[in-house]
């Protein structure tokens, strides 16, 4: 979580950083951003293979925010790599797709971490509780990201 953390914060802010920093700001992602990706995955299929039983049961209560995460997670992916092929003039496009799909991911994860700890509850107030508990992790990955891409 602290790396994925780290990565989601970053590119949460990489739409405010000037210009000029955007370019470092990603390339610190580089090393380990398809790792985070990859535990995410691989845990949710070692889940699956594990539990299969469970496995129906739990993704039926959180195809929502599962889905939500997914899709930022596929955004973000696609938006770092055309990034990196892409002309000068479409790289702001691609910078937004990946700050877009930071904000999507860390949303979505905090959306699931409230709907489990609200006992996959379905009432209004727990769902509002689940997007409470979304913005809360995007505060969160912010912060790990301000802390880890600030000058020393």
């Amino acid at each position: 979580m602290v790396l994925d953390g780290f990565d989601l914060g970053v590119g949460i802010l990489l739409q405010l950083a000037p210009e000029h920093e955007r370019g470092r700001m990603m390339s610190l992602l580089s090393p380990w951003r398809d790792a985070n990706e990859f535990w995410l995955l691989l845990g949710m299929g070692l889940f699956a293979s594990a539990f299969p039983f469970a496995w129906g049961a739990v993704l039926g209560k959180l195809y929502g925010p599962l889905t939500f995460m997914v899709l930022g997670v596929v955004l973000r992916s696609v938006s770092f790599e055309f990034r990196i092929r892409a002309r000068n003039e479409m790289k702001p496009r691609w910078i937004f797709g990946f700050w877009a799909g930071s904000i999507i991911t860390a949303f979505g994860q905090g959306m699931l971490l409230g709907r489990i700890a609200t006992g996959y509850q379905s009432d209004a107030g727990y769902g509002w509780f689940a997007m409470f508990v979304g913005l809360c992790a995007v505060a969160a990955y912010v912060l790990l990201g301000a802390g880890a891409t600030s000058p020393t």
